[in-house]
């Protein structure tokens, strides 16, 4: 066996066989690239999408009309859970910090427009409050797309 490995035929196949597992590292390399930055769109996605419906529901509010009447914004809120949740699995930490910061700040915000739906009397200044902190929450997903992107190699961090 020593000397089929020393032949030309046998290098031959050796080399061959490095570079199919070369291939093969790159290629589940690619998937999981493909894999994480899928996760990042739709987590980038849904937080948008269950922002600017609160913020629709909040104007509703302030019309004095029911918010959403059509079911949307939970589905939205469902949508950004679970993709929040499967996220959690893939992610690193880096990025999944900022995450979790926007998870919170959707769902404080829900808190507020909810004890708005409770409320017979529209609570301006609670009214205001939710509608500051859905226009942060600008910040705040901006924050966990840096993050996004930086883990991606689109951008770098910005020098400290």
């Amino acid at each position: 066996m020593g000397e089929l490995a020393n032949s030309p035929s046998g290098v031959q196949f050796e080399l061959q066989q490095r570079a199919d597992q070369a291939t093969r590292r790159l290629e589940v390399a690619e998937r999981n690239l493909e894999r994480l930055r899928d996760a990042y769109v739709a987590l980038n996605s849904s937080a948008r999408r269950y922002r600017i419906l609160m913020m629709e529901d909040l104007h509703a509010l302030r019309r004095g009309t029911r918010p959403d009447a059509n079911g949307l914004t939970d589905a939205a809120r469902i949508e950004f859970q679970n993709v929040y949740g499967q996220a959690q699995m893939l992610v690193p930490n880096a990025v999944l910090e900022p995450c979790h910061a926007v998870r919170v700040a959707l769902a404080d915000v829900k808190k507020k427009i909810d004890g708005l739906h409770e409320d017979t009397a529209l609570d301006q200044e609670i009214w205001q409050e939710a509608h500051a902190h859905l226009i942060q929450l600008w910040d705040v997903i901006g924050v966990m797309q840096d993050a996004m992107r930086q883990d991606l190699g689109i951008t770098t961090p910005p020098d400290r």
